[in-house]
């Protein structure tokens, strides 16, 4: 059985449910057109009968990748996948050593 269902509240559709205890409630949808009025219950009822945590497991897997660079990352970014160091090697930069930071900031 749906948790919502329609109904009518002000001259508008409304999405009406039940608590435990038998408690009417009304939430007004915005509308008086009776089709999106359906549309918006069954996208609430679909919403509210989704699987506990799927919502939770898409977010995650949008997060991560499948080679897992994120893992222990959280609180220091020096570390290196193991099997993987030479992707994570240090850049040596060209050059480095005839940078002067005076020619950058002048007066310090």
């Amino acid at each position: 059985m749906p948790k919502y269902r329609l109904g009518r509240l002000r001259g508008e559709y409304a999405a009406v449910s039940y608590d435990p205890d038998g408690k009417r409630h009304r939430n007004t949808l915005g509308t008086d057109n009776k089709v999106a009025a359906q549309a918006a219950i069954d996208k609430l009822n679909a919403e509210v009968e989704r699987a506990p945590g799927q919502t939770v497991q898409m977010l995650w897997d949008a997060y991560r990748d499948e080679k897992k660079d994120h893992w222990g990352r959280l609180l220091v970014d020096a570390t290196k996948p193991w099997g993987r160091e030479p992707e994570f090697e240090r850049k040596r930069l060209r050059m480095a050593d005839q940078v002067r930071s005076e020619d950058w900031f002048p007066g310090r």
